[in-house]
C-alpha cells in the first residue's frame, strides 16, 4: 500500500482495492461453504442421535444428491467393499472433492424385502460434482422416498414390515439407498441405516 500511494498512480491504487474486494469475496464464499459443511455434519450427528430402529414407515422428500459409488460383487467382504470405496475416494478426480456423511449402499430391492443384504454399490455422499466426469459418480434422483430404519449389517435383520407395506401398496420395484447413521464408532454392525426407496 505504501508503495502504491508513493507512486501517485490512482489507477494502480483503484485496481489494487478492487482486487482486494474480489479476494475478500472469495474468502467469504469459502468460509460460507465451510460453515455449511460443518452445519451439515452437526445435523447428521443430531439426526443420528434420534434414529431408532422401529417398524415405522414414513415418507421424505430428497433433492437431487450425488454419491461416489463403487460396484459390489456377491463375493466381496465388508472390508473389501470399504477399502475399494476408500481407494476411489482418494484418487483423481475425487481427492479434492468435499466428502459428506453418510456412507451407505445402493441395495437390491427384492433381496432387501427378503431380509438379505445384497449391496449393488458401496457409496459416500459428496457436496458437488467434480469437473471431470467419472463412472463412479451416481446421481440420486430427487423425489419422495419411502423410508424406514434397520440394522442391515446385523446378521438377523428383519424388514418383513417393509415387505408387507410394499405388498399392500403394490410396490414391486424400487431404487433403494441405505444411509448409515452412527450410534457408536466402535460398533458399526449395529449402526442403524435409513432405508430410502424411490418407487419405480
Amino acid at each position: 500500500m505504501k508503495e502504491l500511494f508513493e507512486s501517485h498512480n490512482l489507477k494502480l491504487i483503484e485496481d489494487f482495492l478492487k482486487q482486494q474486494i474480489d479476494n475478500l469475496e472469495e474468502e467469504r464464499l469459502e468460509l460460507e461453504r465451510k460453515q455449511q459443511d460443518v452445519q451439515w455434519l452437526c445435523d447428521f450427528f443430531e439426526y443420528s442421535k434420534s434414529l431408532e430402529t422401529t417398524e415405522e414407515i414414513y415418507t421424505k422428500h430428497f433433492p437431487e444428491r450425488y454419491m461416489i459409488a463403487t460396484p459390489c460383487s456377491e463375493t466381496d467382504s465388508m472390508y473389501e467393499m470399504d477399502m475399494e470405496l476408500r481407494r476411489i475416494v482418494t484418487s483423481e478426480p475425487f481427492n479434492n472433492i468435499q466428502i459428506l456423511n453418510p456412507y451407505g449402499y445402493i441395495l437390491d430391492f427384492e433381496s432387501l424385502l427378503n431380509n438379505k443384504f445384497k449391496p449393488l454399490f458401496s457409496t459416500v455422499s459428496i457436496r458437488d460434482l467434480p469437473e471431470e466426469k467419472s463412472k463412479y459418480i451416481k446421481t440420486i434422483p430427487e423425489g419422495d422416498y419411502i423410508c424406514c430404519r434397520a440394522k442391515i449389517l446385523f446378521e438377523n435383520f428383519n424388514v418383513s414390515f417393509l415387505k408387507d407395506y410394499c405388498s399392500k401398496n403394490n410396490i414391486k420395484k424400487g431404487f433403494v439407498v441405505a444411509c448409515e447413521y452412527l450410534k457408536s464408532l466402535n460398533d458399526p454392525v449395529h449402526s442403524p441405516y435409513e432405508i430410502q426407496i424411490l418407487e419405480k
